[in-house]
């Protein structure tokens, strides 16, 4: 087919991009059909014909057409001019048709994969108006006489549709099978598909959708095939084995046409076929347009496709989508054996799609559009570049990396994903079994619970509940939530924003906390940094070499436990499980709970703790007396209460006793002697 483009006056006025535009749909349309003919097409911007287009019109067709020209069994009919040549007829006209535009700035007219929000894909337009020119028309709303279109056009099989009120589709077995429903709106054209069905979003659709790619589909190439329009180069069975010098085809079973360079593949399954086509390479890569696997119903392929690439497979390079018309493709190993029962992609070099693709293989790479939607069923896969899209982990899969930003991530037991920088993630992580590994940089919010999430980087963002929480060495990450348990790495950096009831073990950690948090911590020698905002929680769990830093707080032990702290704030509130010993290297200012054993081991200048009960058992073991420290006990009988071991013999420690007086204390070893120092020396007080 030859495509003749003349350009009105008027296109001088039209932006950069649109002649080219149409030059590419024409030339597509030359190396999609093999007819041996000349479409003249007179191409306007703002008019069609010499006429504006009206306000609410992306673009218009006026076409040449001929009544019955030939002797006809199905009755009169009504045929473009460019049609009745596809049809095998001679006719001289000057023109076949003309297209217009609308000189409004609404398109986009680069081959893309998007369309910006508000715009729409002008390749889909001028896709759609030039195949009205070729006879993708209905007649019967207009004229009452049918055009060849009208023919296949059913309400239900056996019956023609002639109204235009009346459900109509796209069959080629009179009726039985629906390839696509066609606009029933008499305001509209018959000839275009429904906006409210499955080709909705097609190019040959009544209306284009701004913002989306509007691509064609099985069904608008076999509409066209119908219409007489042949495919070029027909072979058996859609096996094709690609080489270097031929790395793109359009494939139906049983019929396989060479496309434009680079750009088409089609894998159709017609009636009853249940073939598979196959399309490789041997060291070679495939790269292609647009790929689209459908069977010829619109529905879900019965049949297999294998794809096999030991480079590279390139999918989506021009501006129609893997996937598109919300069929999902199913990508398989094939493993050597053959086609198996599903529609098999193996490339190691890499595969880019678009559209909703379910993954069943291993080793892949995967590259896909923007809001693209990833299933991978089983097997493992090395690494997916995508943002915007979801990609859902069925149970067994593992070694899956994601990167990209603002990507849904859905987890099923045993599923594992690898978040490779990248933020907005939004992980659904709530079985036991399934793991997301967050890396340097990466922002994600972690829903559900049962999981497990790995931090194996730097400066890394999560939200999570109810997940179990592990670092490798060096990590450092911020974290809000509840209820996680977090396992620290040596030598990691956890900030807590918020939440509460985190559970900490590690060693050799910082903790920084910021907000109201509710933390446990199980393991020692780790910096702890509460926040600066009263209300705090810091429940210590064992081990020993805290730093706590912090004012306002309240902080915890177990019972039975033994807790060395290095309190650097005040005012904050410490309660000591029974039969514990508590350790305080600095700080001022701390309120106990009671207990009934617990040792102070203050700095010189802190101030100890206040706000126990000598009087019902609790002793103060001073053991580990440094400097003067003073104290305020509840005591009846100092010795009776008081047990003091080996603290130095220069160490004084002040007591205020109920009656007011001051005693000093110098603490001897193994005993507590009462003595008064006056300039060195030493003076007994009477007894208590």
């Amino acid at each position: 087919m030859d495509i003749i483009l003349n350009w009105d006056a008027s296109v001088a006025t039209a932006p950069a991009g649109f002649k080219t535009a149409v030059e590419e749909v024409a030339n597509l349309y030359e190396a999609l059909f093999a007819n041996a003919e000349t479409v003249v097409i007179n191409v306007g911007y703002g008019e069609v014909n010499g006429t504006p287009l009206p306000s609410t019109a992306l673009g218009e067709s006026v076409s040449a057409t001929l009544a019955n020209p030939i002797q006809t069994n199905i009755g009169t009919v009504i045929v473009n001019t460019a049609e009745y040549k596809a049809l095998g007829q001679s006719i001289s006209v000057p023109v076949d048709g003309w297209v217009g535009f609308t000189s409004a700035n609404y398109f986009n007219f680069s081959d893309t994969t998007t369309v910006a929000p508000g715009q729409y894909d002008f390749l889909a337009v001028a896709e759609h108006e030039i195949t009205e020119v070729l006879g993708r028309i209905s007649t019967i709303g207009a004229t009452g006489t049918p055009s060849i279109l009208d023919k296949l056009r059913y309400s239900s099989p056996g019956t023609l549709a002639i109204a235009s009120s009346t459900t109509a589709y796209f069959s080629l077995d009179n009726g039985t099978t629906d390839l696509g429903d066609f606009n029933t709106t008499a305001a509209g054209d018959l000839g275009d598909w429904s906006t409210d069905g499955a080709l909705s979003t097609d190019a040959y659709a009544a209306a284009g959708t701004p913002g989306t790619i509007n691509t064609l589909s099985a069904s608008d190439i076999l509409l066209m095939n119908a219409l007489g329009y042949t495919y070029n180069q027909a072979i058996a069975n859609a096996i094709i084995t690609a080489n270097p010098d031929l790395n793109n085809q359009l494939i139906g079973n049983g019929q396989n046409f060479a496309g434009m360079g680079g750009t088409d593949i089609f894998l159709l399954k017609n009636n009853g076929d249940f073939g598979y086509a196959e399309l490789g390479a041997t060291g070679a890569s495939l790269q292609t347009g647009w790929f689209e696997w459908q069977s010829d119903g619109g529905g879900s392929p019965e049949g297999n496709a294998l794809l096999l690439a030991p480079s590279s497979v390139v999918i989506s390079t021009g501006f129609n989508m893997l996937g598109q018309g919300g069929q999902d493709i199913t990508v398989a190993q094939n493993g050597g054996s053959g086609p198996t029962a599903t529609y098999e992609f193996t490339a190691s070099g890499g595969i880019f799609i678009s559209g909703n693709v379910l993954f069943n293989g291993s080793g892949d790479t995967v590259n896909a559009a923007h809001g693209t939607s990833i299933e991978i069923g089983s097997g493992t896969l090395d690494n997916i570049f995508l943002s915007g899209g979801t990609v859902m982990l069925d149970n067994g899969v593992s070694g899956v990396n994601v990167f990209g930003d603002d990507n849904t991530i859905v987890l099923s037991k045993g599923g594992y994903v690898g978040l490779i920088g990248g933020t907005g993630y939004i992980v659904t992580n709530d079985t036991t079994g399934a793991s997301v590994n967050l890396t340097s940089n990466a922002s994600a919010a972690i829903n559900g619970s049962g999981g497990y999430c790995g931090i194996c980087g730097t400066n890394i963002s999560m939200v999570a509940s109810d997940q179990t929480v592990a670092t490798i060495a060096g990590a450092s990450f911020t974290l809000a939530g509840n209820q996680d348990a977090i396992s620290l790495g040596v030598n990691s950096t956890l900030v807590l924003q918020g939440g509460g009831g985190f559970t900490v073990f590690g060693n050799q950690a910082t903790i920084e906390t910021q907000g109201i948090t509710s933390l446990n911590a199980i393991g020692g020698t780790n910096t702890i940094a509460l926040g600066d905002i009263g209300g705090n929680y810091l429940g210590i769990l064992g081990g020993s070499g805290w730093m706590v830093s912090g004012a306002g707080n309240t902080i915890g032990t177990l019972n039975n436990t033994s807790v060395t702290l290095n309190l650097e704030g005040g005012t904050n509130t410490i309660f000591i499980g029974a039969n514990s010993a508590l350790h305080i290297t600095g700080g001022i200012g701390f309120i106990s709970g009671s207990a009934d054993s617990f040792a102070i081991a203050a700095m010189p200048g802190a101030q100890a703790i206040a706000g126990f009960d000598m009087t019902r058992g609790d002793q103060i073991d001073l053991t580990q007396i440094l400097g003067g420290v003073p104290l305020t006990p509840n005591l009846s009988n100092l010795s009776d209460y008081v047990s003091a071991s080996d603290s130095g013999s220069s160490t004084i420690l002040t007591i205020a006793a109920p009656n007011g007086a001051d005693i000093l204390l110098l603490a001897g070893v193994g005993a507590l002697s009462l003595r008064t120092l006056i300039d060195g020396n030493a003076f007994a007080l009477p007894a208590h």
